[in-house]
């Protein structure tokens, strides 16, 4: 499960190595995180897909010019800490039309398919494609192609003899398959006009690594997304879906962005960036109750359905949770059996004239809303859990000579002290929108910065952000806030690490 990056490997359970150890770092660090690169925009008026979350193409190919420009006498080492595609939000899927084109990127990376083998269902058609690995390759190559300005940079970047490492987070679980890495590294050598035979091209590709959890360097640095210490965001094994071989298993609430977030963001474009997840439900209610009303009723069903099919044990705990916590059990009652009445629901609507359906509707509507409104208060009651010190704890214990512990996945930018060692987030190059932070602008574009002093000894890493309008990094204001001091409570409890 581990590799060496000298050579020497040890056994894995399956094709890729989950942790990556460099004895020996001879490159300057940045690290960023959770850019969540998806859709992009329409090329007929240049908007945005409702689902796409990154908006910083061009900012993005700015800051790596920095880079270039500050390189000094040692190369760089970009490091993306998971989510930097984001596989799940895209539901766009090719149509008949494109299906010769679809094979011919198969092709290019030796899958050979026929069109007619070529399987997308209604519900695909609805909801976005699935896992399998020739559509992973085709999402890969959409997502690419609705963000060409930001690959031209980084392949040029690649090009200047800097590289590329990239870790699986929770949103691009799809990096799992060998053929969409391929297909990356071949967009790549595309915008460098490089053909596949030319002995550049070998370079090219060696200098972009793929990490399927940890990245440490020299046993100080440990670099992981962080969705392994969420159960609702962990990546269980084995990673091929239970009794299916061409499927990937994806993270519990991977289902939940699948089934009804990206639908909720059709008609509420990045509400789920508001903070915290508790927030934007009331959001979603308070502007958009009749719509939102619409969505639950035909999308939670079916994400029951597949929670309940996929993952039966947790959807259970789950629930006996936000029923342990919760004032109201009529309520709950009604969300648990909300899939088995649909149907009847239906059927009764039918049976009725239209002025008792609107009156059913809106019976339904105002009970539901009843219930969204006690969820601000049920959730974060069952939610309030420290992550991260756990995590610390059982990092430094498997591996006692760290001093730095970085991670992304929660996009807040913070850094905290522990007696063992310090940890870091890189944030995220998405904004978030703190409704309890109103007076502190949203803070995204964030990195860190890691080198060494002149006795080859790592120095603390660097918080910092990108300003485009300056073309400097700059400093990332940290405010103490309720939730630091919940930190302190923890460290206490936690007095070991």
């Amino acid at each position: 499960m581990e590799k060496k990056n000298n050579g020497t490997e040890y056994p894995i359970s399956e094709d890729y190595p989950d942790v990556i150890h460099v004895e020996k770092e001879n490159h300057r660090i940045i690290v960023v995180s959770d850019l969540h690169l998806s859709g992009g925009q329409y090329q007929e008026d240049g908007k945005y897909r409702a689902n796409e979350n990154f908006f910083y193409d061009d900012e993005f190919a700015y800051f790596l010019e920095y880079l270039e420009k500050n390189q000094n006498e040692k190369p760089w080492k970009l490091i993306i800490n998971g989510d930097f595609i984001d596989f799940i939000r895209l539901t766009e899927y090719p149509r008949p039309s494109e299906y010769a084109y679809w094979k011919d990127i198969l092709k290019d990376v030796d899958i050979n398919m026929e069109i007619v083998d070529f399987k997308i269902s209604e519900r695909e058609r609805d909801l976005g494609l699935r896992t399998h690995q020739y559509k992973s390759v085709w999402k890969m190559d959409f997502i690419a192609n609705t963000h060409t300005t930001f690959f031209k940079a980084l392949a040029q970047f690649i090009d200047n003899g800097n590289k590329l490492v990239i870790i699986k987070g929770n949103h691009d679980v799809e990096f799992w398959w060998e053929k969409v890495r391929v297909k990356l590294k071949h967009i790549i050598l595309n915008h460098l006009n490089l053909n596949r035979s030319d002995p550049k091209a070998k370079k090219i590709s060696d200098s972009i690594e793929f990490c399927d959890r940890a990245y440490i360097l020299e046993n100080k640095i440990f670099i992981e997304h962080g969705n392994q210490y969420e159960k609702i965001t962990s990546i269980t094994k084995p990673t091929l879906d239970k009794g299916k071989n061409d499927e990937l298993m994806l993270p519990y609430g991977s289902f939940m962005n699948r089934y009804f977030l990206n639908k909720v963001e059709l008609i509420a474009p990045y509400i789920d960036n508001i903070k915290p997840p508790t927030a934007y439900i009331d959001a979603i209610f308070k502007n958009y109750p009749i719509r939102s009303i619409k969505i639950l009723t035909r999308y939670i069903p079916l994400t029951w359905k597949v929670l309940k099919k996929k993952y039966y044990r947790e959807t259970i705990k789950l629930v006996r949770k936000i029923a342990k916590y919760s004032l109201f059990p009529l309520s709950i009652i009604f969300l648990i059996l909300l899939p088995s009445i649909y149907s009847p629901y239906k059927y009764f609507l039918s049976s009725i004239p239209l002025i008792g359906k609107s009156l059913a509707n809106i019976t339904v509507g105002i009970f539901i809303s009843f219930v969204a409104s006690i969820l601000p208060f049920i959730v974060p009651t069952m939610m309030r859990k420290d992550h991260i010190s756990p995590a610390i704890k059982k990092i430094t214990n498997q591996y006692p000579k760290l001093s730095y512990v970085i991670m992304g996945h929660f996009h807040s930018p913070d850094q905290r002290k522990y007696r063992s060692c310090s940890y870091y987030n890189s944030g995220s190059w998405v904004p978030n929108i703190i409704l309890h932070e109103k007076l502190r602008a949203s803070v995204c574009l964030c990195l860190i910065l890691i080198e060494k002093n002149k006795a080859g000894e790592f120095q603390d890493p660097i918080l910092r952000k990108w300003n485009n309008c300056s073309g400097q990094l700059e400093k990332i204001i940290l405010i103490e806030n309720a939730a630091h001091n919940v930190h302190k409570k923890i460290v206490k409890k936690y007095k070991n690490i």
